[in-house]
């Protein structure tokens, strides 16, 4: 980690919150990081993905018919990063792997 990127996610946490935090993981771990509107644009050595965030369940259902769209209008892997520590339902994990959508989870 260079300087220059601890100060890029202390700006991208500033200003973007908990989207900034998630941007902030692929940032350090060396990927190019693009915030538009609320998804996040990533890329690293030929991975190209959009990235979600999901902070409750019922936030899920629209975010994952928005990934979808984009990912295929920009020919990109779509990712949903669930944030936080409550519990996920089940039914909302197995919405996300049925449309053939990759999910992680981020604890703070």
């Amino acid at each position: 980690m260079t300087w220059r990127m601890i100060y890029q996610s202390n700006r991208l946490i500033e200003k973007y919150g908990v989207l900034g935090k998630v941007a902030t993981r692929y940032l350090l771990a060396g990927h190019s990081v693009r915030i538009q509107g609320d998804l996040i644009l990533s890329s690293k050595e030929g991975n190209n993905l959009v990235i979600g965030v999901a902070i409750n369940d019922k936030e899920v259902g629209k975010l994952i018919s928005k990934i979808t769209e984009v990912s295929k209008k920009l020919n990109r892997m779509p990712v949903i990063v669930l944030y936080g520590r409550n519990r996920w339902r089940s039914e909302t994990i197995d919405a996300i792997k049925n449309s053939g959508i990759t999910y992680k989870f981020m604890r703070d």
